[in-house]
């Protein structure tokens, strides 16, 4: 830690800047597609309308890597979360705080799959996600039985905010085979709760075919996408009097590194009453909300044990990443649910 700083319910700049990912307003578009690796984001950003130079890239000292352009004229931002349920959670309550209007998130990562008929380098849409937890209450060390040993959620479902939600869904094409409103389940480790065994004492054995019983049209397992579709069907608006948080007057460990073409546009709120100002939903706005949906790539089938290869999982993802592209840009948003466009990196 670097600097003192006041406000330990949501920390932020004396600029506004959040804590995790360093963004400020005006720096994440509307349209957001969520992924793990920044290699992955940078691969996806290659369909950008700007030159690679010409994007507004921010790191932060976390790890977050945040590019921000247009695709066919519509702002767009791709977020590297990393992995699981806290940088999930870190990135979408965050993400949230530094964009007015509508979020619409899309979820593009890769999944373990449950479906035997369904092939590594697949893709997965799914329509709704359950919670696999460690339940620490349970007696690794001694218990006979695995019985209670995870715990499932009952499921949420995806967009589940929005009556008429864009679809990610992409048509069948020979080269990519598509599986569609499936369910998900999203664990809280890689190994012990998505049933893979080592030296640990996980009571897990037969913790596949328990999921399998349990969720009907199970047919993906992975560990980001049910923290996502939960969030954005527990998000509200605050009453516009419990917006105002107390800045810091003091720069907090953020320090994220700006590209330097992205330096251009750091002339945003300076001072912590313009930093309070504009973190406001307006009265005579539209009640803003958050649209999540999630498309997983099939890099390894845990029914058979394949898993895909190096040169198929990099075509997998940029196809589904242009896919996710044009799916958001091409779902139509009020212009008075959408950021406004004056001071931010898209502005024209």
């Amino acid at each position: 830690m670097k600097d003192t700083f006041l406000d330990a319910n949501f920390p932020k700049t004396a600029d506004g800047r959040v804590y995790h990912l360093g963004l400020r307003m005006g720096e994440v578009a509307n349209r957001i597609i969520a992924v793990g690796p920044p290699s992955r984001a940078e691969d996806i950003a290659t369909f950008l309308d700007e030159r690679s130079e010409d994007l507004f890239r921010l790191t932060s000292e976390r790890a977050f890597l945040t590019i921000t352009g247009h695709y066919k004229g519509v702002p767009v931002s791709i977020v590297s979360i990393g992995m699981g349920n806290p940088n999930m959670d870190f990135v979408v309550r965050e993400v949230r705080e530094c964009v007015q209007g509508d979020m619409l998130m899309v979820r593009i990562g890769s999944c373990g799959c449950l479906d035997e008929s369904l092939p590594v380098g697949s893709l997965v849409v799914p329509s709704a996600s359950v919670a696999v937890n460690r339940n620490y209450d349970f007696d690794f060390q001694s218990s006979p039985s695995n019985d209670n040993a995870y715990l499932i959620s009952k499921p949420v479902i995806a967009l589940s905010t929005s009556n008429n939600a864009p679809s990610v869904c992409p048509e069948p094409e020979p080269a990519v085979e598509i599986k569609c409103n499936t369910v998900n389940a999203s664990a809280d480790s890689f190994y012990s709760s998505q049933g893979r065994l080592t030296s640990f004492l996980d009571h897990n054995e037969d913790l596949i075919e328990r999921l399998q019983a349990r969720v009907p049209n199970l047919s993906t397992l992975e560990m980001e996408t049910f923290h996502l579709f939960h969030l954005a069907s527990v998000w509200r608006p605050r009453p516009l009097e419990g917006n105002h948080l107390t800045i810091p007057p003091t720069n907090l460990p953020v320090d994220p590194t700006i590209s330097p073409r992205s330096s251009k546009f750091t002339a945003l709120p300076s001072s912590p009453a313009q930093a309070k100002s504009i973190n406001l939903h307006s009265e005579s706005a539209p009640a803003a909300r958050i649209r999540a949906a999630a498309v997983h790539m099939v890099f390894a089938n845990r029914i058979t044990g394949d898993f895909v290869t190096p040169e198929r999982a990099e075509s997998l993802q940029k196809w589904a990443g242009e896919k996710v592209l044009q799916a958001l840009a091409g779902f139509a948003v009020d212009a008075s649910r959408l950021h406004p466009e004056e001071g931010s990196v898209w502005e024209s």
